[in-house]
């Protein structure tokens, strides 16, 4: 029952939020319970790791969730570090008169992080990636009365959408050419030699999603523009979470195209590339933030290659 509640309680209190607190600490114990209690739920799935795939029947349709060492680890991680940021945001954020929405928007990007990792298709994993997407776009944004902040926001939502534009389009292909969204599925339809040339296009097209997410060449620019949203903001888009979430994609997709040699290649050298200019942008740059996105982008693009 973890792997459902750690996301579906940030999800939960990302719309009850703006519903049931009528005071600032009302806000922010909600925020730090719901994040907090997401954060132990994932740590306890440590201790009970075996892996599978279990399935949450919803009026419509049915949502998988997958359980092994990728999604927990992973979901760890950004749980406890979005905690971390939580709880330094009361401080923060303060008295901001727009607090409600920051919270808000907060706890709907754990919680479609957690369950991004955890998802066991690919349709899924698209759904709440675009979620991540919405919700940094907002919070980058957040004071968006300043025309630089809500223009860095901006920039961010439109170079992110392109590269999940070439991820929609790899995905549609190989349902088209397989039936089916399911990563396990896939991995089994990959291994057929008349698939293959199918299967690299979409791994490449499916690539251009992370890109974009992962602030990688020649969808790096928005990265730098970011770091004018909040400092927490920034540390919850930098720090494992969600520019974590291409290096996440190419983990879970591998299974999948892993066996094409020229798939691994083109992911090679664009993280390599990436690192190289990145870093060299940051050598010369004399904005702290500025300097520190780079370093992130560079790093990246390392873990990438």
């Amino acid at each position: 029952m973890q792997e459902f509640l750690n996301w579906l309680i940030p999800l939960t209190g990302a719309f009850l939020t703006p519903l049931l607190t009528r005071s600032r600490k009302a806000t922010e114990l909600l925020a730090m319970i719901t994040v907090g209690v997401s954060a132990l739920l994932s740590i306890s799935l440590l201790f009970a790791l075996d892996p599978s795939v279990s399935y949450l029947q919803l009026p419509g349709f049915r949502l998988g969730i997958r359980v092994d060492q990728l999604s927990v680890y992973m979901a760890v991680i950004a749980s406890v570090i979005s905690f971390l940021i939580v709880l330094y945001s009361t401080e923060y954020i303060g008295n901001d008169p727009s607090y409600t929405r920051y919270y808000f928007f907060f706890q709907l990007f754990v919680g479609a992080m957690i369950a991004l990792v955890m998802a066991s298709n690919l349709l899924q994993t698209y759904f709440f990636w675009e979620i991540v997407g919405l919700c940094s776009y907002a919070l980058i944004g957040f004071w968006y009365k300043d025309a630089y902040r809500s223009a860095a926001g901006l920039k961010a939502f439109i170079t992110t959408r392109i590269g999940d534009t070439f991820f929609l389009a790899g995905i549609v292909l190989l349902f088209a050419t397989t039936g089916t969204f399911e990563y396990s599925a896939l991995a089994e339809f990959a291994k057929q030699p008349a698939l293959q040339s199918t299967f690299l296009i979409a791994g490449i097209l499916i690539f251009g999603g992370v890109i974009g997410k992962s602030a990688q060449f020649p969808l790096h620019v928005w990265l730098p523009d970011a770091m004018a949203g909040p400092t927490t903001v920034s540390a919850l888009i930098h720090a494992a979470t969600m520019v974590k979430a291409g290096i996440f994609l190419v983990a879970r997709t591998s299974e999948i195209f892993s066996a094409l040699p020229e798939w691994g290649l083109y992911i090679s050298y664009t993280g390599a590339f990436t690192a190289l200019i990145a870093a060299s942008m940051g050598i010369v740059n004399n904005d702290l933030k500025k300097v520190l996105a780079y370093s992130t982008i560079s790093q990246l693009g390392l873990m990438l290659a």
